[in-house]
């Protein structure tokens, strides 16, 4: 397509030539590829992964929500299909975590995600994850 419009555009105005430019969007999918957050969604996938694998999980931890009143009532599986759900699957664990903290604990599970939620640098480097991620969506969205 760039070789076609470049001929129509040296042919309507002689010397002139068309700059090939890739979409941002396709730029922004590429920056989300190369950022290092491997360590930060592992976790909180697995952790993920383990409420809401199986019905039982799922059920008590809805439940659990309801009890102490959580805003967010579910949490959402990340696909790595569709990009965009990273940064929505970051913030809403962010704005949960105390309630999947005490849930892994009550139930016992054995989740990198409570040891790791314990340090410091993991939790920076979480919230400095869930900005990225959604500052990415808000642009991506605007355009």
């Amino acid at each position: 397509m760039v070789k076609k419009v470049n001929d129509k555009v040296s042919g309507m105005y002689l010397g002139r030539k068309v700059i090939p430019l890739q979409c941002i969007i396709h730029q922004e999918s590429l920056c989300k590829s190369v950022l290092h957050v491997k360590h930060i969604v592992d976790p909180v996938v697995k952790a993920i992964n383990y409420i809401r694998s199986k019905g039982l999980n799922h059920r008590q931890f809805l439940s659990f929500l309801a009890d102490m009143e959580s805003e967010p009532t579910h949490i959402i599986f990340y696909n790595s299909v569709r990009w965009l759900s990273l940064g929505k699957m970051l913030r809403r664990v962010w704005d949960i975590q105390k309630e999947i903290l005490i849930f892994l604990e009550m139930k016992e599970a054995s989740v990198d995600f409570q040891e790791l939620m314990a340090r410091i640098e993991f939790k920076c480097d979480f919230a400095y994850a869930v900005d990225l991620m959604e500052k990415l969506n808000e642009l991506n969205v605007t355009l």
